[in-house]
């Protein structure tokens, strides 16, 4: 057996995302179908791959910014996670 499709994913901390965005995300995550899981400790964020179809005016600036840029670097997913390390460059938010 030889798995033929592959995707890659990026881990970047929960730091990165906000409040109302981690609100949001968990809302996203509810619902049948989503390209969002929960998890205790953040989210997995699947990833269309034209970096300007993971818009999503729900959310704020600094995460549509991380998913699209993600995109655009050929990522596939984006694994939030509180025990990842924060990404250089990107806005983080104390809550």
């Amino acid at each position: 057996m030889f798995f033929q499709e592959t995707y890659t994913t990026v881990v970047i901390s929960t730091s990165h995302i906000s409040e109302e965005d981690s609100k949001q995300l968990g809302i996203i995550a509810d619902e049948e179908c989503s390209l969002v899981a929960g998890r205790d400790t953040g989210f997995f964020v699947k990833l269309y791959q034209e970096p300007e179809d993971n818009f999503r005016e729900v959310f704020s600036d600094s995460l549509n910014d991380l998913l699209t840029e993600a995109a655009r670097q050929g990522f596939r997913c984006i694994e939030f996670d509180r025990d990842a390390d924060n990404l250089a460059g990107a806005k983080t938010f104390q809550w």
